[in-house]
């Protein structure tokens, strides 16, 4: 058995490293069968004993890889649950890494979806609203010139027309509703949201620097 010790930090380095070393690997194993008759003594340039080493030591490699690789992923993972950080942002208890990964990572996607509904709904609205707003105050002027005709002659008072005029903006207007003030709602979940993921990132990569696991394989 092989035991190693190694920051989070270095640890997922690795990991990286040995998850392009699986798949180079594993595709070097794309020919570990073939067909063969009675009287060939080669496969490609090499002899039948040669081809046959090479896919059983390419083989072995790809499970000592895997090995390697999965229980470095183990050690990581039980180091995460166990391991904690303070997100002030979120909560002042203390919530482990694995909890602020998925936080970051899941959690605060329903919100931030929530935005992006929110903000397509208000900005959809508020321009029928503002359209609707528009077609009325079309619709007072015309009423006021069949009413008034001329508006510019002396003999028609600018009061009367005015009151006139707002009295029908006033008993046909429209009304924006918006029970949960989506602008604010909007902006706090982008603040909050933002100040998360940057505390989060600030205090993994502070604790996968000075974290050490024992990896056994």
């Amino acid at each position: 058995m092989t035991t190693e010790t190694m920051t989070i930090h270095e640890a997922l380095r690795e990991v990286k490293t040995l998850d392009k070393r699986i798949r180079d690997t594993a595709s070097k194993l794309n020919d570990a069968c073939v067909i063969t008759k009675k009287r060939d003594k080669m496969i490609g340039s090499e002899t039948i004993e040669e081809w046959t080493k090479r896919q059983r030591e390419t083989y072995d490699s790809f499970t000592d890889l895997c090995k390697r690789r999965n229980a470095i992923k183990m050690a990581i993972s039980d180091s995460n649950a166990k391991t904690t950080v303070v997100i002030p942002a979120y909560s002042e208890t203390p919530i482990s890494i694995a909890a602020a990964i998925d936080l970051q990572k899941y959690a605060l996607q329903y919100e931030e979806q929530l935005v992006v509904g929110l903000t397509n709904t208000y900005n959809s609205v508020k321009a029928r609203y503002e359209i609707e707003k528009a077609k009325i105050e079309a619709q007072a002027d015309k009423n006021v010139e069949s009413t008034f005709g001329n508006t510019t002659s002396k003999d028609v008072d600018p009061k009367a027309i005015s009151e006139y005029r707002e009295t029908y903006i006033e008993n046909n207007k429209v009304t924006l509703q918006d029970p949960i003030n989506i602008q604010k709602v909007v902006a706090d979940i982008a603040n909050k949201n933002d100040a998360i993921r940057t505390q989060i990132d600030s205090r993994i990569s502070v604790s996968n620097a000075t974290t050490t696991i024992t990896v056994s394989y």
